[in-house]
C-alpha cells in the first residue's frame, strides 16, 4: 500500500460497528457525482483486512453494483505490527460512467475536500491520490467537514512528508482507517459525501 497506510498509533482507533446502511447524497449503483467530480466507487483492504463487498478501484466492475444510494462498507481490520494494512472506500473523481471509462485525473478546486462520513469515524483518514503519490489528513471530527488542501501530507500522521500543493490533479479520494499493532479494528464506513470544498 501507499504511504497514507502506515504510521503509528497516535491517530488510529476502532471505527467501531454501527449499522452500515446510511445511504450516500452523491452515488447511485457505485457512481458518485458532486460537482466536477464523477466515478465510481470501491473498496480496499490490505493483508489483515476483511472488507464486504471487495472490488478493485479500476471500474471495470463497479463495486456497489444495484447498492442504490449506498456506498457503504464493514468488515474487521487485523492487528499489524508493521502498520501497513488498511481498509476503506474509495472513488475515482474523473471517470465516465460508459466504457471505456478509464480512471483520469483532475485539478481540484477550492479549499479542500468536503466529507461527511458515517459509522463510526474514530481513527479513519481522508487520502487523496494522483495514482503514484498518496497524500493523507484525519478526517474531520464527527466525520464531517472540510480538509483544507494543506492538511494533506503523505505522512499524515506525523506531518514529515511531503505536503500536498493545492492544484496538483489527483485522481481518487479515499476514506481509510490504518492498522494497529496489537487490536483488532471492527469498522463500518459510509460515505455520505465528498466533493470539493
Amino acid at each position: 500500500m501507499t504511504a497514507a497506510g502506515t504510521g503509528g498509533t497516535t491517530d488510529a482507533g476502532t471505527a467501531g460497528s454501527a449499522a452500515c446502511s446510511t445511504p450516500s447524497t452523491i452515488a447511485t449503483n457505485g457512481y458518485g457525482m458532486s460537482g466536477t467530480w464523477k466515478g465510481y466507487a470501491y473498496t480496499f483492504g490490505g493483508s489483515t483486512a476483511t472488507i464486504t463487498p471487495g472490488c478493485d478501484s479500476a471500474g471495470t466492475m463497479p463495486c456497489f453494483k444495484m447498492a442504490g444510494a449506498n456506498l457503504c462498507a464493514s468488515g474487521s481490520l487485523g492487528a499489524d505490527t508493521t502498520f501497513m494494512s488498511i481498509a476503506g472506500v474509495g472513488w475515482n473523481i474523473n471517470q465516465e460512467k460508459a466504457a471505456p471509462n478509464p480512471v483520469a485525473t483532475v485539478a481540484p478546486t477550492g479549499t479542500g475536500v468536503a466529507v461527511n462520513v458515517a459509522g463510526g469515524t474514530a481513527g479513519l483518514r481522508v487520502s487523496i491520490s494522483d495514482g503514484t503519490t498518496e497524500w493523507c489528513a484525519p478526517l474531520p471530527a464527527g466525520g464531517s467537514g472540510t480538509v483544507p488542501w494543506a492538511s494533506f501530507n503523505t505522512k499524515c500522521w506525523d506531518g514529515s512528508g511531503t505536503a500536498y500543493t493545492a492544484g496538483t490533479p489527483i485522481a481518487k479520494v479515499q476514506i481509510l482507517l490504518p492498522s494497529m499493532s496489537a487490536t483488532a479494528l471492527p469498522f463500518c464506513i459510509c460515505v455520505v459525501s465528498i466533493g470539493p470544498g
